[in-house]
């Protein structure tokens, strides 16, 4: 490597719906890195939000409508918690020949649900036989994302440590390219911890969310 050769310094920040980025490629232009790069990985248990002014039509309505997030529960009580997923990576950028090489210096991963918000139906009075039993179901969906999220964060946390000390030097065309070249090339290696993550809230959800634990609540209280 040049030591000469100007280097610039570029901050990407990058989130889990960016579209596809290019495949990141090497080049024998670029050679090693000059040092080991840094990773620190945030996990974000999440706060908790709770509101009981809801009826039971406003809760099938924000469940129906926003299917797309993690969104468990049924029309007594509700646990919506959407999974964030942020990339900051600070670069070394090199022009060289047709481009540049782009060396990875610290990547800053946020990785977790910022906030979970449970509803339960207005009709149950606070402190009720009714409104704690769905309370205390709902919190098991609070406590189903934060267990399963601690799981496959020590793996997402090894897996990012591993790949970023071995981050190899990229080649690029353009400056652009340079700020989401080795987003994309983490990107590849931690897709199937965050697959894996997905498919096991989804699993652990879908376990206490069946019509026979459902019955059961109704059987805990009075006048169901």
């Amino acid at each position: 490597m040049n030591p000469r050769a100007p280097f610039i310094v570029i901050a990407a920040l990058v989130a889990a719906a960016s579209p596809a980025l290019a495949e990141p490629r090497q080049s024998e232009k670029c050679g090693p890195p000059a040092q080991t790069a840094s990773a620190n990985l945030r996990i974000d248990n999440g706060a908790v939000e709770y509101d009981f002014s809801k009826t039971r039509d406003d809760l099938f309505n924000l469940f129906r409508e926003n299917r797309k997030e993690s969104a468990a529960g049924h029309r007594t009580g509700l646990t919506m918690a959407r999974m964030n997923y942020e990339m900051q990576t600070d670069v070394r950028l090199r022009p060289v020949a047709g481009g540049y090489c782009v060396e990875l210096r610290n990547v800053k991963v946020a990785l977790g649900f910022p906030l979970m918000k449970v509803y339960v139906d207005q009709r149950y009075p606070v402190g009720g036989c009714h409104h704690q039993a769905v309370l205390k179901h709902e919190n098991e969906h609070v406590s189903i994302n934060r267990r399963v999220l601690g799981k496959h964060g020590k793996e997402f946390r090894a897996r990012l440590k591993a790949m970023v000390e071995r981050a190899p030097v990229l080649f690029v065309v353009t400056k652009e390219q340079a700020r989401e070249v080795h987003i994309k090339y983490l990107g590849n290696e931690t897709k199937p911890i965050l697959d894996a993550m997905d498919r096991d809230l989804r699993v652990n959800h879908a376990v206490i969310d069946t019509e026979e634990s459902y019955q059961n609540l109704t059987r805990l209280c009075e006048n169901w």
